[in-house]
């Protein structure tokens, strides 16, 4: 974590008390993953932009202002990089590329649009900007975008920290069998390793937000479950 101010700050005290009530769907970080492989990959997560908070709208268009139009990618100048979409959810503009083509096993139903901070190299721009002033990799990044592929969803009144699978991915609908569990590091693997581990960073990232060592309750978690069936 950086040791400068939160760029995000709004959006951060929201996550933090998010982070500090919710419960965590322990099943979920047993099912096997493979790490994120960006050149593999091709960032096809960003596909269709990213989702933001409310709070994560003005900083980003501070950010753009202030960096010009070297931030986004070469399609993006003829559009307007954040906006909000046809349900007035804010997200940051999709434009047309090459995905198919470029990256292995691209999720047939996903189009071929990527979100204006993605490189063809599937890095982000708002990450290399951080990376190259030598602050934390994440600072400039939305909450869904370094978040991914966990989800931090409701059930029962209350927020659930969860990994999203074939049968409850939220986006699932006729003709789109899903948004996260077809992404590379979100899909399933059957020689990967547990959820928890190939997702630690995400998960230290997250629960220091909220002040909560979140791998070690879902190891301390898993071991109570597993002493209870044996």
């Amino acid at each position: 974590m950086s040791d400068h101010p939160p760029f995000f700050a709004e959006a951060r005290r929201e996550i933090a008390r998010v982070v500090r009530e919710m419960r965590i769907d322990l099943a979920a970080f047993e099912r096997p993953l493979a790490p994120c492989r960006i050149k593999s990959c091709g960032g096809n997560c960003c596909h269709d932009g990213a989702t933001l908070m409310q709070e994560e709208v003005e900083p980003l268009l501070d950010l753009l202002d202030a960096s010009g139009e070297g931030l986004v990618s070469q399609e993006a100048h003829a559009a307007t990089p954040i906006a909000r979409d046809r349900d007035g959810v804010w997200k940051t503009a999709a434009v047309p590329s090459d995905m198919s083509v470029r990256i292995s096993e691209y999720p047939k139903h996903f189009p071929d649009t990527k979100c204006v901070f993605l490189e063809d190299s599937g890095v982000c721009r708002l990450q290399r900007k951080a990376m190259e002033e030598g602050i934390d990799p994440w600072r400039y990044k939305p909450f869904t975008c370094w978040m991914h592929p966990l989800t931090i969803g409701r059930e029962r009144g209350r927020h659930l920290l969860t990994l999203r699978n074939e049968e409850n991915d939220p986006q699932s609908r006729d003709g789109y069998p899903g948004f996260v569990c077809h992404t590379h590091c979100g899909r399933s693997v059957a020689d990967g390793k547990p959820a928890y581990q190939v997702l630690r960073n995400e998960l230290e990232y997250l629960g220091a937000i909220g002040g909560r060592n979140l791998v070690g309750e879902i190891l301390e978690g898993l071991s109570d479950s597993a002493q209870k069936r044996g």
